[in-house]
């Protein structure tokens, strides 16, 4: 008779504790899905924008002073300004907030805090936790540097309520294909043990651990099942567990677009699903990196500085995004020209602006222009080439 038959209690309670465990695994694999998806875009984004050099300008020109120096070397002694900046990014999307405080001439990134809103007075952070320090301090609005998410919003909280409608779907997904990735077979042999049924049980127990055994033996080792003349064992033929699998992977999918599209990011960046890797890192520069640039820009500027330095001293500062796509100086050479060539940018900028040191002599410093780009006023022919 088929090796299957009416479920007893103890049979019902263990089929119970193994759709308990596949649920638990399930929404632990979920959670960690979702949280990869949203690190690996949260950490893109935090890594490029930190990569970025911090402009300081003064008199409107670009100057490397004790600010410059704190906002892009050292931020304090424990961590480097990239890491500073990291950090605080990475709160931003995580918590909704990023609060950096400036102490003793450094700057430190708040772990925790709480906040007292004072939306006509400014609002005042207190309980400031810094690594895990405790300090005293409370600091105003207007001596901090704070990002709110628009709306002042959680983004993380958003994206963790989007997925509430997955669970289902993935629960579903991952249990057919664990259910269909299994060898299934069927034993057929006489008669049972007669008895109580706890022979009954035994006997199926028995033979069960014999024939794991017998499946599991690796390729280099022998396996002997002892089977009597009345056993025959049938294997089963197995699902297919291809559509299972690809379900879970499209799933999958759709978590990194949602956590995507929360962030403003091309969906293929994260799951490098696209060859145009130049079009769409255009995409996320334009749609994520330089406005998140733009904030912080503008955090740091109207905090360093007053309003009478930033319109009448020209006083500023911001992130030269420009500096994150890799650049091949043979492959501009000939845009470099032209950016010296028509006064647009001295030797130095240029040398800067594609990844090498400068030069910082007067002349490479000096902005030149050929007579190509003389105008009738001055008495050049711009139709005439120059010397």
């Amino acid at each position: 008779m088929p090796f299957f038959g009416k479920k007893n209690a103890q049979d019902w309670l263990e089929e119970l504790m193994g759709t308990i465990v596949i649920e638990e695994k399930t929404n632990a694999q979920q959670a960690k899905i979702r949280e990869m998806a949203f690190y690996t875009a949260v950490g893109l984004i935090a890594d490029l924008v930190s990569g970025c050099e911090v402009q300081v300008l003064e008199d409107g020109k670009p100057v490397k002073n004790a600010n410059w120096y704190t906002f892009n070397v050292s931020a304090n002694p424990n961590q480097s300004s990239k890491e500073l900046l990291c950090d605080w990014i990475v709160n931003y999307y995580y918590d909704g907030i990023g609060l950096m405080v400036p102490m003793t001439g450094n700057l430190y990134v708040a772990d925790s805090f709480s906040v007292e809103e004072l939306p006509l007075k400014g609002d005042v952070y207190s309980g400031i936790s810094i690594n895990g320090y405790q300090i005293k301090r409370t600091f105003k609005a207007d001596k901090a540097y704070v990002l709110h998410q628009p709306g002042r919003r959680n983004v993380k909280k958003l994206v963790d309520g989007a997925f509430a409608s997955y669970s289902d779907l993935l629960n579903a997904s991952r249990a057919s294909y664990v259910k269909n990735s299994g060898e299934k077979y069927v034993l057929q042999t006489g008669a049972f043990p007669s008895g109580d049924s706890e022979k009954s049980l035994k006997f199926r127990e028995d033979t069960a651990t014999s024939l794991k055994k017998f499946f599991d033996t690796g390729p280099d080792s022998a396996a002997v099942y002892p089977a009597t003349k009345d056993q025959t064992l049938t294997r089963l033929s197995a699902a297919a567990n291809g559509a299972a699998a690809s379900d879970y992977a499209s799933i999958r999918k759709d978590v990194y677009a949602i956590v995507a599209s929360a962030l403003h990011l091309p969906t293929s960046l994260l799951d490098g699903t696209s060859t145009a890797t130049e079009q769409i890192f255009n995409q996320a520069l334009t749609t994520a990196i330089d406005p998140l640039a733009a904030k912080i820009s503008a955090e740091l500027t109207r905090k360093t500085y007053n309003r009478d330095q930033v319109l009448y001293s020209g006083c500023s500062v911001y992130i030269d995004t420009s500096d994150i796509k890799h650049t091949d100086v043979l492959d501009v050479a000939d845009k470099i020209d032209k950016l010296i060539s028509s006064g647009y940018m001295c030797i130095d900028e240029v040398r800067d602006r594609t990844g090498q040191p400068e030069i910082g002599e007067d002349w490479s410093q000096t902005h030149f222009i050929t007579k190509n780009y003389g105008s009738l006023a001055d008495g050049t022919d711009p139709l005439k080439g120059g010397e």
